[in-house]
């Protein structure tokens, strides 16, 4: 069943574009085809993640301004194009963003996980989130997100 509901939401790409909008799952996150990247702050990312999630938040520290390096951490990180990529934030509305900047940078697949963690949590009580006991960004980047150059 959940390669069906898997194969039906990426076929339905080839009909709408690039960027497929889908409200979150647990079955969509358990995929195992399916890459997680966590564009959320810090402090959110702290608060708990995915476990196979890749960090890469795409406002600055301080939380407010935009991440101007972000498409190049993206892409210098160890997401692979060729497989799909659900993107995920709080609630839906930043990783909408983060999968816009994506698009067309040679990425297959690009999901945006509408509801975010949010929903996960409330709607579905998910379990499988690990909290991080890091508190400095530069050990949660390089634990959890991408390697600076």
């Amino acid at each position: 069943m959940k390669k069906v509901v898997f194969g039906l939401v990426f076929g339905s790409s080839l009909l709408f574009g690039d960027i497929i909008n889908i409200d979150v799952t647990p079955e969509i996150i358990e995929d195992e085809n399916l890459q997680i990247l966590d564009v959320r702050t810090p402090s959110e990312f702290l608060e708990g993640h995915i476990e196979k999630a890749i960090w890469i938040p795409i406002k600055n520290d301080d939380e407010t301004s935009l991440n101007y390096a972000f498409v190049k951490q993206v892409l210098s990180s160890k997401l692979d194009p060729k497989k799909p990529i659900g993107v995920i934030c709080k609630a839906g509305s930043r990783s909408g963003v983060a999968a816009k900047m994506l698009d067309g940078r040679g990425f297959e697949k690009i999901i945006n996980l509408q509801g975010g963690m949010k929903a996960l949590k409330e709607k579905y009580n998910y379990e499988k989130i690990e909290k991080s006991e890091v508190v400095d960004t530069e050990e949660l980047i390089e634990k959890y997100g991408y390697k600076k150059k």
